[in-house]
C-alpha cells in the first residue's frame, strides 16, 4: 500500500511539476509580448513627435539664416548704392583712375558709421 500510495505522490508532484512548467512559460510569453508592444508603441510615438520637433526647429533656423542672409545683402545693397562713386567706379575707365581701392574703403567706412 505504502508504494502505491509513494508512486500516486509521484505522479502528483510530476502532474505539478509539469503544470508549473507550462504556467511559468505561459506567464513569460504573455509577458514578454505585452512589454514587446507597449515598447513598440512607445517608440513609434516618441519617434515622431522627436522627428516633428526637430524638422520644426529645422524649418525656423532656416528661416532664421535666411532672413539674415537677406538683411545683410540690404545693408551691403544700401552701403553700394548710397555714394555715386561707389557705383559708377569702373577700373576699365581711365577718368576713374584716381578712384582707388583705399578712397572706396574710406567711403564704405564713413557709410558705415552713419
Amino acid at each position: 500500500m505504502e508504494k502505491n500510495v509513494t508512486i500516486n505522490n509521484s505522479a502528483r508532484i510530476n502532474k505539478y511539476k509539469n503544470l508549473f512548467v507550462v504556467l511559468f512559460v505561459l506567464i513569460t510569453t504573455v509577458a514578454i509580448i505585452l512589454t514587446s508592444a507597449i515598447t513598440l508603441t512607445k517608440t513609434d510615438y516618441v519617434l515622431k513627435s522627436q522627428v516633428t520637433s526637430v524638422a520644426s526647429s529645422l524649418n525656423n533656423q532656416m528661416k532664421a539664416n535666411l532672413l539674415s542672409y537677406l538683411s545683410k545683402v540690404e545693408v551691403i545693397g544700401t552701403l553700394v548704392f548710397s555714394d555715386e562713386n561707389i557705383y559708377t567706379y569702373d577700373a576699365s575707365d581711365p577718368s576713374k583712375m584716381n578712384m582707388n581701392p583705399l578712397k572706396l574703403k574710406m567711403i564704405l567706412n564713413q557709410h558705415c558709421m552713419i
